[in-house]
């Protein structure tokens, strides 16, 4: 990220003031040249390209020189193809001579694009070695050098098939060497770096490396990997210090994203765990008694683990049983392990960090479930609605997420609520009264739990469908993926299996909705997101068996813990957890949100793995790809949640909310109308996007409301009177092609009308398959910058009649006159480029002048 662009930037804020208007109503890539009909205006436009560059080797060689140092170094190019065009880049080396450096090739990345696949590649070219690339643009631009066939006819110039697909030639840094799939770390954060060192027969670049990490005070490990052609090494240190030195970044190839040690904490003693969390323990701050707080809905949890006991307080436990026993079920051992990931996340992270560790949220705890217990499934709800109900009752100010990983196994739901979902929704919505509160409530997707000769990965997955209360509409849920694939383990039996599942695809223990399929295709779809849920090994000689290894695993809080209180976790109880974690930094982090906001930033933060689509050879921002984008949404939902993206915007990628209210439905109880949608002119940095408009951005859109539920099989066919949701909302933005007059006046259409206004393959869903969104609705758009700033209105409108306009009620009930009532709504936005765009500062400047009366839309 570039220097003048802020690390952490709280997201903004938009007090809008909608406008009410009255409403009615890839396959693979084959190698193509792209076509070239001016051969010399191509030459001028790379030789412009060329120029600058020679200027740069020209400074630092300069700079080296004033500071006493040779001119043996070189630059790393980035060489970016046309769109949808490969790039020939094992054209761009040459190989060393005897007086020369090579000219390397150090990696390939590729970008979805809305104009096709991007290849990029990074090279290095030594002082000195730039006229290789010159020459081989002088040849091209020389029709005496054009390649002929055997009979001597002209087929081309010479290079064409490299330089036709070049669409730029520039100087990178560390940037142009990162290929994690996790983003490039801010410039001042403190990292761990997984660096691939180059290995060649003409110079020891790892013993360059190690004396410029000696010189600028990286820590780096002992600790060698060597393949091949890349030594790699795990050095700790920020991204602003590897870019001090050119000699550094001249030794690397890659740089990537050091994950935590596979094996460690787990195979430690009792003895041993216990001298790694008093070491903890001395660098946590810990969270008043005012903190939001993650409370559990679980088997309870024994309070007395030393990582826990400082931020769970005993008044803070109870449970539905009325015995008093809080403590963690002997047998099932369930909640204590979810307390540590609910406060700390994969208790790695802040075992093997030395720094301070601010602990921002509390934890409560409220027994569910116990062994000794056999809960009758159709109390399942009463249970859950007096388990929600019990912190309030102790803590009514604090602001708490609730998270729940218990599920009920047993035939397909197909998507259907049940008594159970429906209250998490009631309770969600806070429906149970009228002083009720809305609320923030994950749940499990349930787990895959049978791994023996029946189980193939990850077909079985696949067909498991997500478990009851999860097809809940209102909660949050969370299904699992894994990117934990190394075996840590050194015993036989860990040298003898291989990870399952690939890195970023479904952990083996979770569930999925692709059997909802098979039912109504019209409710929403399920899970969310996804978080880390565990891996699980095959057995090379015994395909039909999958053992479980704690490398595999997040580690967490041991239920046992005077014996050893450290221990691994797994399936989608571990994602919820994870989840409820990031959930409750949200609620920290801003304070005044409300619930809805919360939930929609959460999953506003989750993405599809680049690695994932491109396994699946995916582009969601392809035409004709709503039944691939469907398929990928009932494994991963809305993708893997990002704690970062949740929490902070950055100044090329930049978040911002406005929460509203909505009176959907006016007229006759029983027979009510449509009654409005509100059209939002946002804070649009119209002017900063014309100025850069050849420029890729990402618009996304979440819309988060609470339906209130109404139950029975009645309401499964969307009847015209029986609906389970007591109202729906939708959103639309305006088309890049209209003007804001001609958006106005489609708004007074029906649905559909709208609908058509989606008619843009920029989005990824779509509106057909956004209307499967349930009350949390989402959508990408991926395109240019000039076509975006012309995209700088959203409608939210309702879009269909629920049972709040077909019920009619006495005035002795709750629901009396429902069809009046107004819905809370959030909507979030955000826009995103790679390049060095300051979208922050100009989304802020736009929002102080909307609110100050300046711009007025038209």
């Amino acid at each position: 990220m570039p220097d003048h662009l802020p690390s952490r930037l709280k997201h903004l804020r938009f007090w809008s003031n909608p406008e009410p208007l009255p409403y009615e109503g890839s396959g693979r890539q084959t190698f193509e040249r792209f076509p070239r009909d001016n051969r010399a205006g191509h030459v001028q436009y790379l030789q412009r390209q060329i120029a600058p560059i020679h200027q740069e080797f020209s400074q630092v060689e300069q700079e080296r020189s004033q500071q006493g140092l040779t001119s043996d170094f070189g630059l790393i190019l980035n060489v970016t193809s046309e769109p949808g065009y490969p790039l020939e880049y094992g054209s761009l080396e040459k190989a060393a001579t005897r007086t020369t450096l090579a000219i390397t090739l150090l990696n390939v990345r590729h970008e979805q694009t809305p104009r096709g696949e991007v290849t990029k590649a990074a090279i290095f070219v030594p002082h000195g070695q730039l006229k290789v690339l010159e020459k081989k643009i002088t040849e091209y631009a020389d029709p005496t050098k054009d390649n002929k066939d055997r009979q001597g006819q002209v087929t081309g110039p010479r290079n064409a098939k490299l330089l036709n697909n070049i669409r730029s030639i520039s100087t990178a840094a560390i940037e142009a060497l990162w290929t994690d799939s996790d983003p490039l770390p801010a410039s001042g954060e403190m990292v761990w770096f997984e660096l691939w060192i180059r290995r060649d027969e003409r110079s020891d670049w790892h013993r360059q490396l190690l004396g410029e990490c000696t010189r600028l005070e990286i820590e780096i490990k002992d600790q060698t990997l060597t393949f091949p052609d890349h030594i790699v090494m795990v050095a700790h240190g920020s991204r602003a210090r590897l870019e001090e030195s050119i000699d550094l970044l001249n030794c690397l190839s890659e740089v990537r994203k050091a994950r935590p040690c596979s094996v460690g904490l787990t195979d430690l003693s009792g003895l041993e765990q216990e001298e790694w969390i008093d070491e903890a323990l001395t660098r946590i701050e810990w969270p008043g008694d005012d903190a939001p707080a993650v409370c559990l809905l679980d088997t309870g949890v024994n309070r007395r683990h030393p990582l826990i006991e400082p931020m769970l307080s005993v008044n803070d436990m109870s449970t539905v049983f009325g015995d008093g026993d809080t403590s963690d079920d002997t047998r099932l051992k369930h909640g204590t392990p979810m307390a540590g990931l609910a406060a700390f996340g994969d208790l790695r992270n802040l075992m093997l960090s030395t720094g301070s560790w601010q602990q921002l949220h509390r934890l409560e705890s409220v027994k569910l479930i116990r062994s000794t217990t056999r809960h009758d499934p159709d109390n399942y709800g009463a249970i859950t609605l007096s388990a929600i109900n019990e912190p309030d009752s102790i803590a009514p100010f604090r602001r708490r997420i609730f998270c729940m990983a218990v599920t009920a196994s047993g035939p397909n739901t197909f998507g259907n609520p049940s008594s159970w979902s429906t209250a998490v929704d009631i309770a969600a919505a806070g429906a149970q009264d009228e002083t009720d509160e809305p609320k923030v409530i994950l749940v499990s997707a349930g787990n895959t739990e049978r791994h023996d000769d029946t189980f193939f990965y990850p077909a079985t997955v696949r067909a498991n469908p997500i478990e009851d209360p999860a097809q809940a509409w209102n909660a949050v849920t969370v299904g699992a993926i894994t990117n934990r694939t190394t075996i840590g383990e050194q015993d036989d039996e860990a040298r003898r299996c291989d990870p399952l599942a690939p890195d970023h695809h479904l952990s083996p223990y979770t569930r999925t909705s692709h059997a909802w399929c098979e039912g109504r295709k019209d409710w929403p779809i399920a899970p969310d997101v996804v978080m880390e849920g565990a891996n699980l090994g095959r057995h090379r000689d015994h395909p039909d068996q999958y053992p479980a290894f704690d490398s595999l695993a997040p580690h967490t809080t041991a239920s046992t813990f005077n014996l050893r209180p450290i221990q691994s976790f797994n399936a989608t109880s571990a994602a919820t957890a994870l989840a409820a974690r990031v959930a409750a930094r949200i609620a920290q982090r801003y304070p005044d949100a409300r619930p809805e906001t919360i939930r929609g930033l959460l999953v506003h933060s989750a993405r599809w793995p680049q690695d994932l689509l491109n396994a699946l050879q995916l582009d969601p921002h392809e035409a004709r790809r709503s039944e691939a984008v469907q398929d990928l949404m009932r494994g991963y939902g809305f993708g893997v949640v990002n704690e970062q993206r949740a929490l902070d915007s950055l100044g090329n990628q930049t978040t911002f909310f406005t929460e509203g209210a909505i009176r959907p439905y006016e007229g006759v109880a029983g027979n009510a109308k449509f009654n409005e949608c509100h059209l939002i002119v946002l804070p649009w940095p119209v002017a900063l996007l014309q100025a850069n408009h050849d420029t890729t951005c990402t618009l996304r859109v979440t819309l988060s409301y609470y339906i209130q539920p109404n139950p029975g099989s009645r309401s499964w066919d969307n009847g015209k009177k029986y609906k389970y949701a007591s109202h729906l909302l939708g959103f639309t933005p305006k088309h890049k092609d209209q003007t804001l007059a001609q958006f106005r006046s489609i708004l007074h259409s029906d649905e559909d009308a709208l609908g058509d206004t989606m008619n843009d393959p920029g989005w990824a869903l779509g509106d057909k398959l956004r209307r499967k969104g349930g009350s949390l609705i989402q959508d990408v758009w991926r395109g240019s910058a000039a076509d975006l700033a012309t995209m700088e209105a959203v409608a939210v409108f309702p879009r269909a009649k629920g049972w709040w306009a077909t019920r009619k009620f006495g005035q002795d009930r709750q629901e009396h006159d429902c069809h009046l009532k107004s819905v809370n709504y959030s909507l979030i936005i955000s826009l995103e480029t790679e390049a060095d765009l300051p979208i922050y500062t100009e989304v802020e400047a736009a929002i102080q002048r909307i609110e100050a009366g300046v711009d007025i839309a038209t």
